[in-house]
C-alpha cells in the first residue's frame, strides 16, 4: 500500500509540473525588439523567444491593438505554441520585404484572431506568411490550425513555395473561419509557386468557412499532395494560376489520396492551361478520388484545354 501510494504521489507531481510548466506571455508592446525574454514591456518577438524556453503548450496574448511590423523574420517556433489575439484588432506585418512566422517540422501551433500581411520569402520551401520547416532528418508531425484569421498581401519568389502557408512533410493543417485575399506566388525557373496555400506530402488539409479571394501563381490558391483535403462551405473568387493547373484547387494526392468539397463556391477563377476552378491529377494516381458535391461553378475560365473542373 505505501509502495502504491508513493507512485500515485510521484504522477501527480509530474503531472502538476506538467501543468505549471505552460505558460502565458502578453505582448504589451508593438515594436520588434529582440532579446530572450520578456521585461518591463514586451514584444512579439520577446514573447517567442520565451515561449521557447518555457516547456510545455504555452500561449501569447495581446493587451493592446494594432500593427506589428517586422524587421526580420521571427523567431524558429520550436515548441506548442497559440498565438492569440481574441478581443484585439493585430496585424502581423512583413512589411513587403521579410517572412513572418516559421514553425520547426515536429511542433503544434494554434493561430486565433490575427491578420498576417506583406509578408515576402525568397527561398525555395517557404512562405512569405507562415512556414513549417522542412525537415532535415524525419518526416514533420507538425500541426497548423488557423481561426479567424487574415492572410493578405503575402508573397513569395522561389520555387516550391506558397504566399500565405507552406506545409512540409507530416505537417497536417485545419483552417477555419478565415480568408486569403491578394497573395501571391511567383516562380522564376518553372517550379510550382502557389498563391495562398502549398502542402507537400502533408499528413492532411481541412478547410472550413474560409474564403480566398484574388490570389495567384502556378496555382491559384491551394495545391496540396496531403492524403486527405477537405473543403467545406468555402469561396473561392477571382484566383488565378499564371503557369499550368488549377484557378483555385490543384490536388495532386498520391494513390489512395482523396479530396472531398462540399457546399463551396467557385467563382470566376481562371488557368493558364487546365482546371479554371479545380485541377486533380486523378490519371495519373488513379486510386486518389475527387469527390464534389453541392457546390457551385460559375464564370471560371481555363486556358488551352476545356473543363472548369480538369481530372489529368
Amino acid at each position: 500500500m505505501k509502495k502504491l501510494t508513493t507512485i500515485c504521489a510521484t504522477i501527480a507531481l509530474c503531472f502538476s509540473a506538467g501543468v505549471a510548466n505552460a505558460a502565458n506571455f502578453t505582448v504589451t508592446s508593438l515594436g520588434d525588439t529582440d532579446s530572450p525574454s520578456c521585461g518591463a514591456t514586451c514584444t512579439l518577438r520577446q514573447a517567442i523567444n520565451a515561449a521557447n524556453a518555457s516547456v510545455g503548450a504555452d500561449t501569447i496574448t495581446f493587451n493592446l491593438s494594432g500593427t506589428i511590423t517586422l524587421g526580420s523574420v521571427l523567431p524558429l517556433i520550436t515548441d506548442a505554441l497559440t498565438i492569440n489575439g481574441t478581443g484585439r484588432t493585430i496585424t502581423i506585418s512583413g512589411g513587403g520585404t521579410v517572412q513572418v512566422l516559421q514553425v520547426n517540422s515536429a511542433t503544434n501551433l494554434a493561430l486565433n484572431s490575427l491578420t498576417i500581411a506583406n509578408g515576402r520569402s525568397t527561398a525555395a520551401f517557404t512562405a512569405g506568411g507562415v512556414t513549417v520547416v522542412r525537415p532535415t532528418v524525419v518526416a514533420g508531425l507538425a500541426t497548423l490550425t488557423i481561426t479567424n484569421c487574415v492572410f493578405s498581401g503575402n508573397s513569395t519568389v522561389g520555387g516550391f513555395a506558397a504566399g500565405a502557408i507552406l506545409l512540409n512533410s507530416g505537417a497536417a493543417l485545419t483552417v477555419t473561419n478565415s480568408s486569403f485575399n491578394g497573395n501571391s506566388g511567383q516562380s522564376l525557373s518553372g517550379e510550382p509557386t502557389v498563391g495562398a496555400i502549398v502542402g507537400y506530402s502533408s499528413g492532411s488539409m481541412t478547410i472550413t468557412n474560409s474564403t480566398f479571394e484574388n490570389n495567384s501563381g502556378s496555382t491559384g490558391a491551394v495545391r496540396t499532395s496531403s492524403e486527405t483535403l477537405v473543403v467545406s462551405g468555402s469561396t473561392f473568387a477571382g484566383n488565378s494560376s499564371t503557369n499550368v493547373f488549377g484557378g483555385a484547387i490543384d490536388f495532386n494526392g498520391a494513390t489512395g489520396a482523396r479530396a472531398t468539397i462540399t457546399n463551396s463556391t467557385f467563382y470566376a477563377n481562371s488557368a493558364n492551361l487546365q482546371g479554371g476552378a479545380i485541377y486533380s491529377s486523378h490519371g495519373i494516381y488513379t486510386n486518389n478520388p475527387l469527390v464534389v458535391t453541392n457546390s457551385t461553378f460559375s464564370g471560371n475560365v481555363n486556358g488551352a484545354f476545356s473543363g472548369i473542373v480538369q481530372l489529368g
